[in-house]
């Protein structure tokens, strides 16, 4: 997770925060979701 291509998105959704972890761009980037 010390990586500099290491991303996390973090957003709330029903009143609880919710995460999610890239390994790198390309991989963000696939990600098909607006947050």
């Amino acid at each position: 997770m010390n990586s500099p291509t290491h991303h996390v998105v973090t957003w709330v959704e029903d009143d609880a925060l919710q995460a999610r972890h890239f390994c790198d761009d390309d991989c963000r980037d696939a990600w098909d979701d607006e947050r």
